[in-house]
């Protein structure tokens, strides 16, 4: 039986008539139902569009619904989005395209292989006889059908040009956001849960870490103690040296904690670990890191303006930030509170670049108090403020007022961190800045130190000098030099002050008539550069500081092809300087899979967005060194027979090639920095 007058065709089947939310059938459709062994090919008036043929669609098949200009509002039944039972639920919704000389209206519910259907490669919009919107479907073979009668009306428009949509930028960008998505469950989620559950091996492999009894420890000092005891206690090596916000942070978890397990909050239980104990402060850690995610959010936003496609810029952002390799190595292996800090950092940024000066200065402050290794990047925040928020519209008066306002929020905030611990300041200070600790950490962080140490070592052994001490051997400790000359706190903070003074000149002569954007991107770089300055000149840096420089410069991936080329490269550098932290023979599979699925993820991402070549031949070669690297330290090493005579050369390879590295990016990002107007221009050298 031939679909009446009113009807859409699919294959042989009638389709529901706009005009009488019917469902027709026809012999043919019937016989198809009969093949298939389904019901419910039956003629039913105000059926769904999701019944057809007993709902039951082949995956070869392919739909297009052909609609008019016309203003008639559509049955509320066709507003429902199509839901077919091989895409897992996934809905595919009526896309409207402007033609040129008329309007074509097509929804492709279509699978791979599919070629056929060509008789409906050609669906415009005219008038009938009567004046009335119809389709005329033009096939391959050159012949026009009938006029159908639609009433469908034209909204929702994308995609200009009125071509059929199949591997259009839609079905692109519907696969951009699936695999964003998966890519941020796949590592923002599953990672996370997988080392917070209750595990059958032996806790000893990834669950319990130095700082896991750091942590637990200040959970027992700021519960079972006085406020004024606590920067006094020392029952264990892991005192309180964390500003006071984070002590209270600390003390509110507590009473969450004690619900779970009170044996933990003793200050004389050193080294407990129960499983519920494990629970708590993993998933502590995961429902924290919701700051991470906001953070995160709002930067990409407010970065995001401007570009042709917004949407994507977050979704891809978000996928490399949430699954950054580093914060789960840190974070959820080895065990910190970094992803809710670096939350509150982002947080700040993204107020300041949605034009919230103020509100930036509160959460900054807020983050300072919390852990002060973030005054690295501080003088940025100064120099930015004074310059494009209080002197941007210069009067003497309004200026003034302006840093009213602004010294009046950090001292307000100070002063509530502070003020209930003013008898004990000194005391404070004196764990916040340890200067007794030396020049460097046990394992060298990859900085200009590292070099400077291992030159130091070289000399001494090629000159038959006795080194004083070992730089490598404990905790805390200070370290002479033998054959260079010893480095003083006082050098490392005028060596890291010289160091940033460009950036800050580059920043101070922005104009204050640069757009928005341009000066949003440039306080981001001049906040890399000046982590990264302090990374590589500053005292007692620990390895994971680095992130500080690869999490803000990864907002800028998006954007920008030279930023991308750089935040795959230092990536790849920062993540495997890391893997010290992950010392244990059991987590060496671990750390690596991790490594180079987060960099392979990366890669093919930042490359969907921006088609080039990211490095020359020079870091191209320098990069394939990491393989070679890995290689001999996990199992060269020990087959030579070096484990037992040189164990520390493992950690001196690992510290001295990623400084070289680090250092080389340093160089290279601030001289493009310092030689742009604010917006970096993509290498044009070779690549790789």
């Amino acid at each position: 039986m031939p679909c009446t007058s009113g009807s859409t065709i699919m294959r042989s089947c009638c389709f529901p008539a706009a005009s009488t939310g019917c469902l027709m059938r026809s012999t043919s459709c019937t016989r198809k139902c009969a093949r298939s062994r389904t019901t419910g090919c039956r003629k039913s008036c105000g059926a769904s569009m999701r019944h057809w043929c007993g709902r039951k669609i082949t995956k070869r098949t392919c739909l297009r619904v052909i609609a008019s200009g016309g203003t008639t509002t559509r049955p509320a039944r066709w507003t429902k989005a199509i839901r077919l039972p091989w895409t897992g639920g996934l809905a595919y919704r009526i896309i409207l395209m402007p033609p040129r000389p008329s309007l074509v209206v097509s929804l492709a519910l279509r699978k791979k292989n599919h070629t056929t259907h060509r008789e409906w490669r050609n669906c415009a919009l005219r008038k009938d006889e009567a004046g009335r919107a119809c389709a005329r479907r033009t096939s391959s073979k050159g012949t026009t059908t009938g006029c159908t009668i639609m009433s469908v009306s034209a909204r929702n428009v994308a995609t200009p040009g009125g071509r059929a949509i199949y591997g259009s930028v839609a079905d692109k960008m519907r696969c951009v956001k699936r695999i964003c998505c998966w890519a941020a469950l796949w590592f923002g989620i599953s990672s996370k849960l997988t080392t917070a559950r209750k595990e059958k091996w032996n806790a000893e492999i990834a669950i319990r870490s130095t700082d896991f009894e750091v942590h637990r420890n200040w959970l027992a000092i700021t519960h079972s103690l006085p406020l004024s005891r606590w920067y006094y206690e020392k029952t264990s090596e892991w005192t309180l040296d964390y500003p006071p916000f984070f002590a209270y942070f600390e003390w509110l978890l507590s009473h969450v904690a004690k619900s779970f397990d009170p044996r933990m909050l003793d200050v004389k239980n050193l080294n407990y670990a129960s499983e519920q104990t494990i629970v708590f402060q993993r998933f502590s850690v995961i429902v924290t890191d919701v700051i991470y995610a906001l953070g995160v959010r709002r930067c990409l936003r407010a970065l995001s303006v401007g570009n042709a496609n917004p949407a994507r810029s977050v979704l891809i952002g978000g996928a490399l930030l949430l699954g950054n390799a580093g914060l789960l190595m840190v974070d959820h292996i080895h065990f910190q509170y970094n992803g809710f800090l670096f939350g509150v950092l982002l947080l700040s940024i993204g107020a300041l670049l949605e034009n919230r000066p103020l509100q930036s200065a509160l959460l900054f402050a807020v983050l300072l108090n919390l852990k002060h290794i973030f005054m690295y990047v501080a003088p940025v925040y100064v120099v930015y403020l004074l310059r494009f928020y209080c002197l941007r519209d210069f009067t003497v008066g309004r200026a003034f007022v302006k840093l009213i306002k602004l010294a009046t929020i950090v001292l307000g905030v100070c002063l509530l961190s502070f003020g209930p611990l003013y008898q004990h300041i000194p005391q404070v200070l004196s764990r916040l800045f340890p200067f007794k600790r030396g020049l460097t950490h046990a394992y060298w962080a990859p900085n200009f130190w590292a070099l400077y140490n291992t030159a130091d070592k070289v000399l001494a052994v090629a000159t038959g000098k006795t080194t004083k001490a070992s730089s490598t051997g404990g905790l805390v400790q200070t370290f002479d030099h033998t054959v260079l000359p010893s480095i003083t706190p006082t050098v490392t903070f005028a060596l890291t002050g010289l160091a940033m003074i460009p950036v800050l000149l580059k920043l101070w002569s922005l104009k204050a008539t640069t757009s928005n954007v341009s000066l949003s991107r440039s306080f981001v770089r001049a906040i890399v550069l000046c982590g990264c300055t302090s990374f590589l000149f500053g005292w007692h840096v620990h390895e994971k500081a680095i992130l500080m420089v690869l999490i803000p410069l990864t907002l800028l991936a998006i954007a920008n092809p030279n930023d991308a080329r750089w935040t795959v490269f230092l990536g790849v550098v920062a993540h495997y300087s890391l893997f010290p932290l992950l010392f244990k023979p059991e987590l060496t599979l671990v750390k690596i899979c991790l490594h180079v699925l987060y960099t392979a993820v990366s890669v093919l991402l930042l490359k969907l967005v921006h088609r080039a070549a990211f490095f020359r031949t020079v870091e191209f070669l320098y990069l394939a060194g990491f393989p070679v690297l890995c290689v001999y330290e996990t199992v060269v090493h020990e087959a030579i027979g070096l484990g037992d005579r040189l164990p520390f050369l493992p950690l001196l390879l690992t510290s001295v090639y990623c400084a070289l590295g680090v250092l080389y990016f340093w160089v290279a990002y601030q001289a493009s920095f310092l030689s742009s107007g604010g917006e970096m221009v993509a290498d044009k050298k070779k690549a790789k």
